[in-house]
């Protein structure tokens, strides 16, 4: 009972995630990558980052609604929706090139801001507590977890029980998608290394890279693997260890540092001639020497399951000596020759051994469509052979997946065709040395041994027939290796044709670009220009402005000293006004006076008429006017004197005009250039 609980719930926990896992894959195909305009990111930038996400709702949808029907009906028969359905080609994309989905996301939101608030923006209205880079890992989990859910089912369900039979075969099908999908991910991981990335971070070739190799980069042959974090346990000193990236080739491993500027310094090469791999566990694995049997090198790796990569790329020793072993399973074992890594004297074996090549299929394979059953009586699905394009990054995998290339063709084709040819002439040397031993026979005397002589003819007639036989096997080897060499030809002349075509649209691309480039480039010359007209106009407007600022100053001067000028003019004004107000006064004064003078007179010359008689009369005449001209004399020059103080009083108010008018030139003169003369205005309001 309790393993009965125990597996309906693991069933339930698959229908429950499998729905989960749907409605994450819907949200990020409405909240992302349906609410990014191309404007943002273009469709090409899309697919780059999301792949064939549209494909993976629309599967997963369907197959949530198959999974909660069959358990809904039979749980015990909820394995047989595993049955028939392709799931390689529809997450050879996500598993294999997520790396390269995560660089092209980093750098978009890095180079553009708009779009990484938007990104921002979608997930807090999709309630996401991870950002988006996240969420793209969440397909290759979904599919590497298929075989653990149904393992724990396996483990639950006994040999009698209904659907035992469709769990194991269910089971065994998604554990090999997921070994599949990692051989494929391991292989474009590996071509990245070796070939160099393209990407946005572009790296070198491998063989670029590699410092301080001792022997030819060419014979280490095909890299099967590479370890990125291994730590080199050192011997004698617990804990200490140090940071090794492990390269798997065909014919021997090397052990790296990276060092700046991506570069790998060689520490240590093991060939596969002298060395023998031991994996201690897991996670551990040591180098032993075959003819010592002492451990050399032991290598940690935390993050990996280095015994189960490793025993896939070479083959287990476990059970067999080093006696027993064929030349071709010889050439596989691990490793070489070690040598620690401060040694300098390192040494890597040249012989050529066999190669044992497979070659694959390299035809673009038609990857069938799988369409869910919509009628919810029936879980089984529905393969559709003929509907279906290739899937391009499918088979690209499943060529670096399999071993061997068209130059490796080529090459065994050359070394079998110069063996041929030394045993054609070995048969030759041997027909010619059993035609010289018949002869021989025949001439040779009685006293020679005649079973001798069978024995010999017999040998070397034996030795012929079987080098005869070697000869034919080598002739049908060659032929089989012609044909595929022919084939792996013509596969290199399709990929041929799809890199040039992929070539040119490349060079097509880059002309737009340039082209797009150079009329940047003739905008920017207009802009330059533009910006240079203007700058010379702003420097004519500041130059205007500061003329027109030193007028103003020159303004605002000469009205200060217009100002001046006017208030003197009637200052003087009044000083003048008060001067004739004075005059006036005066000459009313001296005709009062004169008035009076004149009345005094008069009563005088009366008083004297009277006084003296006529007696007196011509002398008082005479004296009157004696007296009267005396009076007008007085008169004349009082007048006078009182004309010459005016005029005295008016040169000196000139005086002071003057004086003053060519104080204010003085200033005028040494104030400022281009003022009107304040001298000419001064005289002018003086005149």
């Amino acid at each position: 009972m309790a393993d009965a609980k125990k597996k309906l719930h693991a069933i339930q926990e698959l229908v429950s995630t499998e729905e989960a896992y749907a409605r994450d894959l819907r949200d990020i195909q409405r909240g992302y990558i349906d609410a990014i305009p191309d404007s943002l990111l273009s469709p090409e930038e899309k697919y780059a980052i999301f792949g064939n996400w549209k494909q993976l709702v629309t599967f997963h949808e369907k197959f949530a609604v198959q999974l909660k029907t069959e358990f809904e009906r039979s749980p015990q028969t909820i394995a047989r929706c595993f049955l028939g359905v392709n799931f390689i080609p529809l997450y050879t994309r996500p598993c294999c090139y997520h790396d390269r989905q995560l660089s092209i996301l980093a750098h978009r939101q890095e180079s553009d801001s708009q779009l990484a608030a938007l990104l921002h923006t979608c997930q807090e209205s999709l309630g996401h507590r991870l950002p988006l880079k996240d969420y793209l890992l969440t397909p290759v989990q979904r599919i590497m977890r298929y075989h653990l859910l149904l393992d724990e089912q396996v483990k639950r369900t006994g040999d009698e029980e209904t659907g035992k039979a469709l769990l194991l075969e269910a089971h065994a099908s998604m554990k090999d998608v997921a070994r599949s999908l990692n051989d494929r991910r391991r292989a474009v991981q590996v071509q990245d290394l070796m070939l160099g990335s393209v990407w946005l971070t572009r790296t070198k070739p491998l063989h670029e890279r590699i410092v301080g190799l001792t022997v030819d980069f060419a014979e280490l042959g095909q890299l099967l693997a590479f370890i990125p974090e291994a730590n080199l346990l050192i011997e004698g000193k617990q804990g200490k260890h140090s940071h090794r990236m492990v390269l798997c080739f065909r014919s021997g491993i090397i052990s790296c540092k990276e060092r700046e500027n991506n570069m790998l310094s060689v520490k240590a090469e093991y060939n596969l001639a002298t060395c023998r791999l031991r994996l201690l566990d897991a996670h551990r694995f040591c180098v032993v020497i075959k003819d010592g049997g002492n451990d050399w090198d032991t290598y940690h790796v935390a993050n990996l399951d280095c015994k189960a990569l490793l025993s896939d790329i070479y083959p287990s020793e476990a059970d067999a000596s080093d006696g027993a072993l064929s030349p071709n399973t010889r050439r596989h074992r691990i490793l070489g020759n070690v040598l620690k890594p401060s040694s300098r004297d390192r040494v890597f074996s040249t012989g050529k051994s066999k190669t044992n090549l497979m070659v694959p299929d390299a035809s673009p394979p038609k990857t069938p469509r799988v369409h869910l059953a919509s009628d919810e009586g029936s879980a089984e699905s529905v393969v559709d052979d003929d509907a279906s394009e290739p899937d391009v990054d499918t088979w690209m995998a499943d060529l670096l997946v399999e071993q061997g290339s068209p130059s490796e063709f080529l090459s065994v084709q050359r070394i079998l065709r110069s063996k041929l040819m030394a045993l054609d002439a070995k048969v030759k040397l041997l027909t010619q040395e059993l035609q010289m031993a018949v002869a021989d026979k025949e001439h040779k005397d009685n006293d020679a041994d005649p079973a001798h002589e069978r024995h010999s003819v017999h040998f070397l007639h034996g030795a012929l027939i079987a080098e005869r036989l070697h000869v034919q096997e080598l002739r049908s080897k060659l032929e089989e290796r012609e044909v595929q060499a022919k084939d792996a030809q013509q596969r290199a002349n399709e990929a041929t044709r799809m890199l040039s075509a992929m070539q040119t649209t490349v060079e097509e691309q880059a002309a737009q670009v340039k082209s797009l480039l150079a009329t940047i480039e003739d905008k920017d010359t207009q802009v330059k220009k533009l910006s240079q007209d203007v700058d010379a106009k702003t420097k004519k407007i500041e130059q205007s402005q500061q003329a027109c600022d030193h007028a103003q100053n020159q303004y605002r001067n000469t009205a200060h000293r217009f100002d001046t000028l006017q208030a003197a003019h009637e200052g003087l004004q009044r000083e003048h006004e008060a001067v004739k107000k004075q005059a006036e006064e005066a000459q009313a004064r001296l005709a009062v006076l004169e008035k009076k003078l004149l009345k005094q007179q008069a009563q005088f010359s009366a008083e004297l008429d009277q006084s003296h008689g006529s007696a007196t009369a011509a002398g008082s005449d005479r004296r009157r006017h004696t007296f009267s001209l005396s009076g007008r004399r007085s008169r004349r020059s009082r007048r006078k004197r009182h004309e010459d103080q005016q005029q005295q009083q008016q040169q000196q108010q000139q005086q002071q005009q003057r004086s003053a008018a060519e104080h204010l030139v003085f200033e005028g003169e040494h104030g400022g250039d281009g003022a009107s003369d304040p001298g000419e205005d001064a005289r002018c309001l003086i005149m």
